[in-house]
């Protein structure tokens, strides 16, 4: 499917969070960045992924089912319920932005829009 903008943000947030896990804040943010990046990602691999999980709707399907799964699973929906306060968005930006996997990413990632990815997450 690609790199997700989110591959590149875990880590950031992980570590001013500290106690929380870099994969329980992928699991958080994996909504947020694959809606960010869907187009990018090949329309037909999100058919085919969906169709192989027996999920209708395609990229649709998918989000829904992600999100109906969290949910189910006791995920919280965004950052702030797992408990990241009052990030320095300035700092995670351009940490995030030098990270050396951003470059893997589909979506060409910039200031403006790794911040907008944060604000979603958050």
């Amino acid at each position: 499917l690609g790199v997700a903008p989110g591959d590149y943000t875990s880590g950031e947030l992980a570590a001013l969070k500290g106690a929380v896990e870099d994969g329980d804040l992928g699991l958080v943010k994996l909504i947020e960045s694959h809606e960010f990046g869907a187009a990018a990602y090949h329309p037909e691999n999100w058919a085919q992924l969906a169709a192989y999980l027996g999920i209708a709707g395609g990229f649709d399907g998918f989000y829904a089912f992600v999100g109906e799964l969290n949910a189910a699973l006791g995920i919280p929906a965004t950052l702030t319920a797992l408990g990241v306060r009052n990030p320095d968005l300035d700092a995670l930006v351009a940490s995030a932005l030098a990270d050396p996997s951003v470059g893997g990413n589909p979506v060409e990632m910039t200031a403006e829009n790794t911040r907008v990815l944060f604000e979603a997450c958050l």
